[in-house]
């Protein structure tokens, strides 16, 4: 008995009938003695039951305004590193960290969380916010496979997991969209008995985190992610090891497709007024130009086109000032590169299929500009260049499609439109191809392992299109250290 609780202590789990065997102690032993393996384990239980899942949790009374919620699993020890830095952000931000353990029922548990509040019970953080507790095995792929029908019925859902995994889910105009997400997890990114080419899998896309929640009222909650990279995380510029904290402002932030026409000017400012106080010296753009005016999903649309001429909102050249004034203001607080995207790209083909021919408010601009083309140059680039009165041009970078940038191991300079071979491409297709990528186009914020999605800088529900919406004000900061974390724009506050 003192080798199975010897083993117990090492290992985290119980010895097989191989591991016993070795031990002296066989099937008919165990038959004999206690009738079944599990009459045997429940022997063994009553031997140190301080090894065990059951011993004594507290259970948190969920008064806290700001949570730190990660997943554990039986049979797996725990990360110290990360778990002392957790701890030490909780202590410094006044949250509480709340612990989902998976394999409670029959598991064994790192005897360090013996302190620790476990949630082993379906709980509300307030009413918009749930977190189940399901026993989710390792090796899923996709760990909210069927379970966002649940969001769409009841709340936003925080799961345990072993990795990170993020979906909002499409929901009627105006309102906010619920968001089904994972916790990654506070255990060792290793494990000794890998037996399968699916538990190898599982293994390897496992990642240390955990999920921040600050819960503003009953109605309203913000989140965002604590990713454990080399070491320590960061969050909002502060950066947390097990030996301290120290701030980090090396860092690059990818905001949500701009859309110029039809940016939400208040969300923007207080998204640059969070970069600059965390000294954020980088942004990434994506969609700036909108080509509302010149749009070519309005061809043969002769109504709405005369609507827009009529409103004042079929110039070319308004539209391409305001593209210079965004840039320009921009360019005062940050270095600016632009990411090549399929609105961008709506210029290109207005001028390469010579709609400007028929186009008569903005046929002289449309000759100019299709001069660009001729010479293989940017005709937004140019445009800029040529009209911006600005003293920071040198601050901006546009990049091409063939372009590449990476910072902290992220890929930056992929819109997100287009997949392998010029298909369009999806979030999982886009983490096969590069990984570790941050990316626009979708307006939905998502997390698919290393492959995450920003939202929009225009309002959060479409200014085209009808029906549900899954539209989130969301940018990302990626910080050197390789960790990111998705900012949301929730009742007019960030964080």
């Amino acid at each position: 008995m003192n080798k199975v609780l010897e083993f117990i202590s090492n290992n985290l789990r119980f010895p097989s009938y191989s591991e016993m065997g070795h031990m002296g102690i066989t099937r008919e032993f165990i038959r004999y003695h206690y009738g079944n393996i599990t009459q045997f384990k429940e022997y063994v239980l009553k031997c140190n039951p301080s090894l065990l899942s059951k011993f004594t949790i507290k259970k948190s009374k969920l008064q806290s305004k700001l949570y730190v919620v990660t997943t554990v699993f039986a049979g797996h020890r725990v990360n110290k590193n990360f778990f002392k830095a957790l701890k030490l952000y909780t202590k410094t931000n006044n949250a509480e960290l709340l612990i989902i353990p998976v394999g409670i029922d029959t598991g064994i548990f790192d005897p360090i969380l013996k302190n620790e509040c476990f949630i082993d019970r379906e709980v509300y953080l307030n009413s918009n916010l749930q977190i189940i507790p399901f026993d989710t095995n390792i090796t899923e792929s996709d760990p909210i496979s069927s379970v966002t029908r649940i969001v769409k019925k009841q709340s936003s859902l925080i799961i345990p997991s072993s990795k990170l995994r993020l979906k909002y889910i499409p929901i009627k105009k105006e309102s906010i969209p619920r968001a089904v997400m994972t916790t990654g997890t506070l255990c060792e990114l290793t494990n000794n008995s890998i037996t399968t080419k699916r538990r190898y899998l599982g293994v390897s896309d496992m990642v240390n985190s955990a999920i921040v929640v600050r819960i503003e009222n009953d109605e309203f909650f913000h989140f965002r992610q604590l990713l454990f990279k080399n070491n320590s995380f960061v969050d909002l510029g502060k950066q947390y090891s097990n030996t301290g904290v120290k701030t980090n402002s090396n860092g690059i932030c990818v905001l949500g497709d701009l859309h110029v026409g039809h940016t939400d000017l208040t969300f923007l400012q207080d998204a640059i007024t969070l970069l600059k106080r965390i000294k954020i010296k980088t942004i990434f753009l994506h969609d700036v130009f909108d080509a509302y005016s010149i749009s070519h999903h309005d061809l043969k649309k002769e109504l709405m086109i005369g609507i827009k001429k009529y409103s004042g909102k079929g110039s070319l050249k308004k539209e391409l000032d305001l593209y210079v004034q965004m840039l320009d203001q921009l360019s005062k607080d940050f270095n600016i590169y632009i990411v090549k995207s399929n609105h961008d790209e709506h210029l290109e083909r207005y001028l390469i299929e010579g709609r400007f021919m028929t186009d008569y408010e903005n046929q002289k601009l449309g000759l100019q500009l299709a001069h660009y083309i001729y010479d293989g140059k940017n005709p937004l680039q140019e445009y800029y260049l040529q009209n911006s009165k600005s003293k920071q041009k040198q601050r901006i970078t546009w990049l091409s499609r063939d372009s590449s940038f990476e910072f902290g191991g992220n890929e930056l300079a992929q819109h997100g439109d287009v997949g392998a071979n010029g298909s369009y491409a999806s979030i999982k297709q886009l983490e096969a191809l590069f990984g570790n990528i941050v990316f626009g186009h979708t307006h939905s914020p998502e997390i698919f392992h290393g492959a995450w999605c920003v939202g929009t800088s225009t309002k959060p529900f479409p200014f085209y299109g009808i029906g549900p919406s899954s539209w989130m004000q969301t940018f990302c900061i990626i910080y050197d250290n390789g960790g990111k974390q998705l900012i949301n724009y929730v009742n007019g506050k960030l964080c």
